[in-house]
């Protein structure tokens, strides 16, 4: 993983609106802008199985859930990763629905 090379340190709004142009996805690391390799098809192949599997089992129960892939969560004031399966309630969908997919 490679940070840009800036003086900026982003807010967590900041990072929510910032778009650079490119397709680059970034997470927000102490205020500061990470660029995300592509993920191997290997880590794809499995992140796949888990969602699969999640789904079926939130389907099973008929739970009021959704698993969602490419996800952001906000882990704290100045921090948000991309998640690769991400397991969050509808209610908190709808709320966010025209957002970005941070929760």
């Amino acid at each position: 993983m490679t940070s840009i090379t800036t003086d900026k340190t982003y807010t967590f709004e900041d990072y929510l609106k910032y778009d650079d142009g490119t397709d680059n996805h970034y997470e927000l690391v102490n205020g500061q802008l990470e660029i995300i390799n592509p993920p191997t098809i290997r880590h794809l192949l499995i992140a796949d199985f888990i969602r699969d599997t999640l789904k079926a089992e939130i389907s099973r129960i008929n739970s009021p859930w959704l698993c969602l892939k490419e996800a952001g969560v906000r882990t704290s004031p100045r921090k948000s990763r991309l998640m690769d399966v991400c397991v969050v309630s509808r209610e908190k969908v709808v709320e966010l629905l025209d957002e970005s997919a941070v929760f």
